[in-house]
């Protein structure tokens, strides 16, 4: 546990703090979900696809077991799908529903594919690649990021 005095540790850039980059997207309600929604909460989020067949179920486990956990509490869940060709709000509906997630805090979102590539790369640091020759033909980074009521990573 931390006390008072303590800071957490902040993804760092330039010598300052990193925020949440600015974005909009589309959730699997097919409703718009942005930077600005997120303001005043803290968001756990993560990158994946739903055609994964390597770490992404584990990783969507794990989120599907921090919405259970959070439920209650001001935390707000996010994945964000580097497959925006195949992984319509319908597919992501039908994700969630595989996971027990509908109607909870866990929002998936989907968008343009470059626009996804630069919020994970230039805005979270996390790697998101296309790539062919590995299982599922995407390659991303397994991390979560962790953002606090402010907007900081």
């Amino acid at each position: 546990m931390y006390s008072e005095n303590e800071k957490l540790a902040y993804v760092m850039n330039a010598g300052e703090p990193r925020k949440i980059p600015v974005f909009s997207l589309v959730n699997q309600d097919s409703l718009e979900v942005n930077s600005s929604n997120l303001s005043g909460k803290i968001v756990i989020l993560d990158f994946f696809f739903t055609t994964c067949p390597t770490i992404c179920p584990i990783m969507s486990r794990n989120m599907g077991l921090l919405q259970d956990e959070f439920k209650t509490s001001p935390v707000e869940l996010v994945s964000i799908s580097i497959n925006p060709r195949y992984d319509t709000p319908e597919v992501l509906k039908s994700y969630l529903e595989n996971y027990g997630a509908l109607n909870s805090n866990w929002n998936l979102l989907t968008g343009d594919r470059e626009r996804i590539y630069e919020i994970a790369r230039e805005g979270f640091y996390l790697y998101t690649e296309e790539n062919e020759e590995v299982a599922g033909g995407f390659e991303h980074s397994g991390m979560f990021a962790l953002m606090d009521k402010q907007g900081y990573i």
